[in-house]
């Protein structure tokens, strides 16, 4: 009688990394990429007016720009087979993680989790709610408020986030109201603000709400990603959530469409530090190529 042998299959060094590569590229083929601007991608009255809605659709509409950070949602989807899961097991993190670290542990990160199917189609906002409207509005419970920070933290909060210091100061509880010491830290704030950090624009009159900004950023840079210049202003000046800085009915200065397209980029690299560039980063000229004008 002849003995039967078996073998054990020893797995060759390198085949965890072919495995880990083979879903990579699986996830990216499922990632929708960006085509031809459509108005829900850049207008967002639809939404944007609300303000259960406000934060949700901006931190979700900014999270369409990272190609790398959708792929990332499908690879560590719960209800996908995966022998690891976390952010830095799948792609190389580039210069400051604070921001990520802050989506995370704010709880961002969680909710937009939620929507994986939708940011890996690479819908929009609005398209999400004329579809499942309930969905949003159910995950809103839990919602975290501004995709930035607070103005003011506790020690060791967020630490290195993007425009943020960590400033030892002394306060006398015994002697001053709450109202006396907000008058002093405004003082202070003026004179320890770092020379490239001066304060962002005036909100005009009347409060504005950085999501709402975040949002005109947003717009601002899509649309010169995809217009001429007068083209995007024209288009911009008829949907921009505040009218700062202009009367109504009359176009942005070529000059602040400029500052929001770079606030846009600014904002989207110190969320998302995966060393990509938005998706609408590019300008018009770079996009249409030589025949673009």
């Amino acid at each position: 009688m002849s003995e039967t042998r078996t073998s054990r299959v020893v797995p060759l060094e390198g085949d965890f990394e072919s495995q880990q590569e083979r879903r990579r590229l699986s996830a990216d083929k499922r990632v929708v990429l960006w085509g031809e601007l459509h108005q829900n991608d850049y207008d967002f009255r639809v939404w944007g007016k609300d303000e259960k809605l406000l934060d949700a659709g901006c931190a979700y509409e900014y999270a369409r720009e990272s190609h790398k950070f959708r792929c990332l949602l499908v690879l560590t989807d719960p209800g996908r087979k995966r022998e690891r899961s976390g952010i830095g097991t799948w792609t190389e993190l580039k210069g400051n993680t604070a921001g990520l670290i802050y989506l995370s542990e704010s709880g961002w990160e969680s909710w937009l989790r939620g929507f994986t199917d939708e940011l890996a189609a690479n819908k929009s906002f609005a398209d999400v709610l004329s579809t499942n409207r309930q969905k949003v509005e159910d995950s809103l419970a839990e919602l975290p408020k501004s995709l930035l920070p607070k103005a003011v933290e506790l020690p060791g909060r967020y630490i290195n986030y993007p425009g943020s210091q960590d400033v030892l100061i002394q306060i006398c509880w015994r002697h001053y109201r709450n109202t006396g010491i907000g008058k002093e830290m405004v003082k202070l704030a003026k004179k320890l603000r770092p020379d490239d950090e001066p304060e962002p624009a005036k909100s005009g009159t009347g409060k504005r709400s950085s999501s709402e900004s975040l949002l005109d950023a947003l717009s601002a840079m899509r649309l010169a990603s995809h217009y001429r210049t007068r083209d995007a202003i024209r288009h911009f000046s008829k949907i921009q959530l505040g009218h700062i800085g202009r009367k109504d009915g009359a176009d942005v200065a070529p000059s602040n469409l400029s500052k929001l397209v770079k606030k846009a980029v600014r904002i989207y690299a110190a969320i998302f530090p995966f060393g990509e560039n938005a998706a609408n980063a590019v300008d018009f000229l770079e996009r249409s190529g030589p025949s673009g004008e």
